[in-house]
């Protein structure tokens, strides 16, 4: 039944349309559609501004009556509402603030409550006529018509529905959207004052703690298939408790001492409170079983039996001798042990959360803090060595870099142990790798990083020039050495421990001036005081002191074990996935070989705390969902039959092409000396996609020795000659030219670019027409193109032929960036970037970028994931999308990206309730309310999956085939939430993707959200393969770190940076939030391609 346009409700809720038609909601966010309503809404009594409205105290009037007396214009229509029929009370939309409603949808009009929770935060706008909902209502209807007709090929521009076939449907679009949006069950006609804006507060704390639960028993669509996960059933005993005791440690030295009385801080490294810890329970508590309580290095321990006189209100305070390094004399430690406040924890407190109503935001996180410092206990037991915080690793090690000149590093392999409480107590155990230092002289490892630079051996020969010092020095600082060449007074040699704070530019041939005035060099003292002939007088001394000028040659140290190098350009996590990546069945069978060798059910503090780990691998079953068709131009549509997640495209063209009207191909690399066949093969190649990049177009630049300057010239004399794209022949070391590119492009001149590595363009195997071709599939989305778009999403069909978007969508995905720590109190700068699909098909994106600035040492850390301008970003994408289409989205999906289930709550709270508000703001009187879907993607995690049968392994990994997706026995039991595996990897062991569901106003059954979201999956633009993420999440982490190449630093999607800018602002009052807005004038480019 159609309902009158008058009775609509503007709360988000369960109805298909919203409210996206009446001109009254077309406020300073969307532009007016129609001059005649403008000139309308012009005739209307001005309501005058909030601010000059008295203030009433809420405790004398209630929120309704305040906004009444602040809208008198607004009675009649008030009460005409309060008049309507209720013989369909179940049909009114509810607004978010009633969270208590949504909640209970069967409950009884005169059970809700009256007020709302939120005073009226701005001015109700005039409600609009009947007759000017009639005449808005055509004129939107036919704009959301593009939605569902749509062409089978690209049309060069977007036509109006005329025909009486699309007026048909366009009529029964309306019956359905209206009579879903006027009234929701078990809602009771409420005043329109009642509907209030959105703010942080309307996320509930309820509905914060309670995530949305799985709409059903989980998906059923696509094949079965038998699989294992690398989850292992954990046995435990529910009425097992422990004590929980705080202890401080302390260095009682001197040296100590005087560092603390200067304000600075100092902390005991683990192995040195490990070594204390074991003296003071020897000592003061010989009786106590050392396996029978556990330590976690730093503050806590648990203990199984009750300290005896250590209580919550009473310290127990003791002294603890070591012998020192050279074995003449003792280092002195104060220990001090009080009851922790809430003493007991109880393993039963997680079978608690799996057997009631509890969510991720109740994990019992005192219990598996418990049972993770247990599994570390276990693992040093059985001679494993901890570097990080859950990762154990085996002593042997390998060389990472196997040819001539690669980095000398080695890599370690061990086990990733972590308790998964979710649909049961399952331990997820995963193979890891770490790349350390080899423990050597540190003089002949600095040798060997100059080679793997390409530093001739000459170097070392004279002494380093400032630029190769610190390139060192930041390789080395603060890792710990080891020195051998001390002795006692007895002349008795021993080991000293020291920690690298720089590389000095004083080498051992300088001089140095001794106490007594005598001068003499640095060679020369270590012969004289300790015997010792030093071998590269040349070689820079290390600085062992942060506070004195302790210098040491550094062929006398030597690298101490199991340190980790920075990674800051991505080339070490390269060379370790080149190392250990086997294949699935391989990497399976490693996992259960580790376990069964270590024996961990005899180990003696598992027997102690009563736990027992099987170790067989959990098997479960799965569904592969089906692939969708690939379409292209000329209704040419490609099928996925080289297997799922990839497919063939050579004798397509694309669904739209790029347009240009000049270009300039520009060669930076003086080495490149033929560029003629790649250039050839390049416009061969585009001409046959429709793209115009031809040799009369071009504008040829050759430039052997790029500078910033020279780099800034050339954009500008583009600029004068009207160039719109500008392809640049780069060096792979030249990364100082690629950021000016990318900086002067995008943020100054606005003209697109591309860069190719020289050696795609002249060597043995280049060019090649594969690589050409993946230049051309960015090239074409640069310039505004659509490489292809799926035909399921085009036709709003999933693979049974029924609909799973019925109108207008826009899919959202976000990113956050962060910094690597920079060792001060420097504000450091995370990027945010925000993506949204402009298109019905989500092929084509929009992206914002924020600078988000948090300063170390805050409350808030260091970094912040949270982004502060979710409502800025989601309301600038929005007004792109309407202006775009001429409609506006009543549907909004979101994808997010790099949140952890620790941060579930926060980004809920605000990030959620700031998309609320966006949309709230786009129009005035909160008229606009789409539905909106928060879904968290995830990467970080340790799950893998393995094919139970050969026959469904594919590709030479033997990985599970893309479209492989599980939502039982490894998620969480109640909570929506999946894992998919959308790509077919092609080396190594696949990782599926983690999708927690944190908002769900569309009210998405397993099967559509699964199907969707794998869809999303085959539409990124530069590769013709499905990808493991969604492609906005894929477009978001692009969009963050080339903002963070727009800051000067080195960055890839691989690797974090660590920031080198750093604000002149140091009061947190004057940090402000920046927005980074590209140069580029068409709307159309997705230059971050």
């Amino acid at each position: 039944q159609k309902m009158p346009a008058k009775s609509k409700a503007r709360g988000r809720g369960r109805g298909r349309g919203g409210n996206q038609g009446s001109p009254s909601q077309e406020a300073p966010g969307f532009p007016q559609q129609q001059q005649q309503q403008q000139q309308q809404q012009q005739r209307q009594p001005q309501q005058p501004p909030q601010q000059q409205q008295p203030q009433q105290p809420p405790q004398q009037q209630p929120p309704q009556q305040q906004q009444r007396q602040q809208q008198p214009q607004q009675q009649p229509q008030q009460q005409q509402r309060q008049q309507q029929p209720q013989q369909q009370p179940q049909q009114r939309q509810q607004p978010p603030q009633q969270q208590q409603r949504q909640q209970q949808p069967q409950q009884q009009p005169q059970q809700q409550p009256q007020q709302p929770q939120q005073p009226p935060q701005q001015q109700q706008p005039q409600q609009p006529s009947q007759q000017q909902q009639r005449q808005q209502q055509p004129q939107q209807q036919k704009k959301q018509q593009a939605w569902r007709q749509q062409p089978q090929q690209p049309p060069p521009s977007r036509p109006e529905a005329e025909t009486s076939q699309i007026e048909r449907e366009v009529s029964e679009l309306s019956l359905e959207v209206e009579g879903a949006t006027g009234t929701v069950e078990g809602a009771a006609a409420l005043p329109a004052t009642e509907f209030l804006p959105v703010t942080v507060s309307a996320v509930s704390d309820q509905r914060r703690r309670q995530l949305p639960s799985r709409p059903d028993r989980g998906g059923t669509k696509g094949r079965k298939i038998a699989l294992y996960a690398n989850h292992f059933n954990f046995k435990f005993s529910d009425d097992l408790r422990v004590f929980m005791y705080d202890f401080e440690i302390q260095d009682c030295n001197k040296r100590t001492q005087n560092v603390r009385q200067k304000g600075k801080t100092f902390e005991l490294r683990r192995t040195e409170c490990e070594a204390v810890m074991r003296a003071f329970m020897g000592k003061f508590f010989p009786k106590i079983n050392q396996y029978r309580y556990i330590y976690d290095g730093r503050r806590v321990a648990y203990f199984l039996d009750k300290l005896p006189g250590v209580s919550s209100e009473s310290t127990f305070k003791k002294r603890v001798l070591l012998p020192k390094d050279s074995g003449e004399g003792e280092n002195e430690y104060s220990v001090l042990v009080v009851e922790s406040r809430t003493p007991t924890r109880h393993f039963g407190d997680i079978s608690t959360y799996l057997t009631t109503e509890m969510g991720t935001a109740d994990i019992p996180i005192d219990a598996i803090r418990v049972v993770d410092v247990l599994l570390k206990a276990t693992f040093i037991e059985k001679s494993m060595v901890p570097i990080g915080s859950r990762a154990l690793f085996f002593e042997r090690s390998v060389p990472l870099g196997q040819r001539e000149g690669e980095l000398p590093w080695v890599m370690h392999q061990g086990l990733f142990a972590s308790l998964r409480p979710q649909w049961s107590v399952r331990l997820n155990v995963d193979n890891t790798q770490v790349a350390c230092y080899p423990s050597k002289n540190l003089a002949d490892l600095l040798y060997e990083i100059g080679k793997s630079k390409r530093w001739r051996d000459d170097v070392w020969n004279r002494e380093l020039s400032d630029k190769d010092r610190i390139i060192l020095g930041k390789l080395v600082k603060m890792c710990r050495v080891e020195a051998s060449h001390y002795k006692t007074k007895e002349g008795r040699n021993f080991t000293r421990k020291h920690t690298i704070f720089d590389l000095k530019r004083s080498p051992a041939a300088s001089t140095i001036t001794l106490d007594d005035g005598s001068t003499l060099t640095v060679q020369q003292y270590f012969k004289k005081q300790y015997g010792r002939d030093l071998q590269y007088p040349h070689m820079p001394c290390a600085k062992v002191s942060s506070n004195r000028n302790t210098l040491l040659p550094v062929e006398l140290c030597t690298m101490m074990p199991y340190q980790k190098p920075p990674d800051k350009e991505g080339e070490i996590v390269s060379a370790i996935i080149r190392k250990a990546a086997v294949p699935a069945e391989q990497r399976k069978a490693e996992i259960e070989d580790r376990l069964k060798r270590l024996e961990l059910n005899k180990s003696r503090y598992l027997a102690e705390f009563k736990v027992n780990i099987d170790v067989r691998m959990l098997q479960l079953w799965g569904r592969v969902l089906g692939s969708p068709a690939i379409g292209y131009a000329k209704n040419q549509s490609v099928k996925l039959d080289r297997g799922p997640g990839k497919w063939d495209a050579r004798n397509a063209v694309f669904f739209e092409t790029g347009q240009v009207q000049r270009w300039a191909f520009v060669n930076l690399d003086d080495r490149v000396r033929n560029d003629m066949p790649f250039f050839n093969m390049l416009t061969q190649q585009a001409g046959q996609n429709g793209i115009p990049l031809r040799e009369d177009n071009c504008k040829y630049v050759k430039e052997g020795r790029p500078n910033h300057d020279l780099i800034d010239r050339m954009f500008r004399e583009f600029q004068k000659d009207k160039i719109e794209f500008a392809m640049f022949v780069v060096n792979a070391f030249d990364k100082e030219s690629y950021k000016t590119i990318k900086s002067l492009g995008d943020l100054k001149y606005g003209i697109i670019t591309q860069a190719v590595l020289s050696k795609n363009v002249e060597g043995p195997r280049a060019p090649s027409p594969q690589t050409v071709g993946n230049i051309l599939l960015k090239i074409n989305g640069k310039l505004g193109g659509i490489n292809w778009r799926l035909d399921q999403l085009a036709r709003d069909l999933n693979a049974e032929g029924r609909a799973i978007v019925k109108e207008p969508m826009i899919v959202f995905g976000a990113d956050v960036t962060h910094p690597a720590p920079t060792g001060d109190n420097s504000i450091r700068k995370s990027i945010a970037a925000v993506v949204a699909s402009m298109d019905v098909n989500f092929t084509r994106y929009s992206a914002e970028f924020r600078e988000q600035v948090s300063r170390k040492g805050t409350e808030t850390n260091a970094v912040k994931e949270v982004i502060d301008d979710m409502k800025g970003a989601v309301k600038a994408l929005l007004l792109k999308f309407y202006k775009r289409n001429g409609f506006k989205p009543t549907s909004i999906m979101f994808y997010r990206d790099g949140v952890s289930e620790g941060q579930f709550t926060e980004v809920l709270r605000h990030e959620v309730a700031a998309i609320q508000q966006a949309c709230t703001e786009m129009a005035t009187g909160n008229e606009y309310e789409p539905r909106i879907t928060f879904i968290i993607v995830g990467k970080r995690h340790h799950t893998r999956l393995f094919p139970a049968s050969r026959q469904d392994a594919v590709g030479k990994s033997g990985n599970c085939p893309a479209g492989t997706v599980v939502d039982t026995d490894i998620v969480h039991k109640r909570e929506f939430n999946f894992y998919l595996l959308s790509h077919e990897g092609i080396q190594g062991t696949s990782k599926p993707s983690l999708y927690h569901v944190l908002w769900d106003d569309n009210k998405w059954s397993s099967d559509d959200l699964q199907l969707f979201t794998y869809y999303l999956c085959h539409v990124y633009m530069r590769c013709t393969r499905s990808v493991s993420i969604p492609s906005p999440v894929y477009y978001a982490h692009l969009c963050a770190f080339r903002a963070r190449t727009w800051q000067g630093e080195d960055s890839s999607p691989d690797a974090s940076s660590v920031s080198s800018r750093q604000s002149a602002a140091t009061d947190p009052a004057s940090l402000r939030l920046e927005k980074i807005e590209p140069a580029y004038s068409r709307d159309d480019s997705m230059f971050f391609l």
